[in-house]
């Protein structure tokens, strides 16, 4: 498994502030306070066969979701649909192209989708793929 923390720190890094991990995203039970926020979720691995003889080498593509949740106010519609598409395009921005170190490629954009809408916060997932190897002898 691909390590949380790194990816964290590269999108504070990046300019976000408020930037938490899997745990601190399941223990939500209001919207954050400081918006807007990110939470970097595994979301599952994949990974191809072994294709060798007598040692192990899988390639497993890693797959996580940075979820986006941006505040909801008294701003017309158009601006919020503004905001949310800056923010991922920015979010997108850090992450292709950059290689974490436990990864043995650069992180690839693999699409976005509505989690939740409400009166108070909109919450956005964009999906990122990297591989890395499982090896033994």
């Amino acid at each position: 498994m691909i390590r949380l923390l790194p990816i964290v720190d590269h999108l504070k890094a990046g300019g976000y502030r408020n930037v938490e991990g899997v745990l601190e995203f399941a223990g939500l039970k209001q919207a954050p306070r400081h918006l807007p926020a990110l939470f970097v979720v595994p979301m599952s691995e994949r990974p191809q066969p072994n294709r060798m003889s007598g040692i192990t080498d899988q390639k497993v593509a890693h797959n996580i979701a940075i979820v986006l949740i941006l505040p909801v106010s008294q701003r017309l519609t158009a601006e919020l649909s503004d905001a949310l598409a800056e923010h991922v395009k920015a979010i997108v921005g850090l992450m292709i192209g950059w290689k974490h170190p436990d990864a043995g490629g650069r992180w690839e954009y693999s699409g976005g989708d509505l989690m939740s809408a409400d009166e108070q916060v909109v919450a956005w997932s964009i999906g990122f793929t990297a591989s890395y190897h499982v090896r033994s002898r």
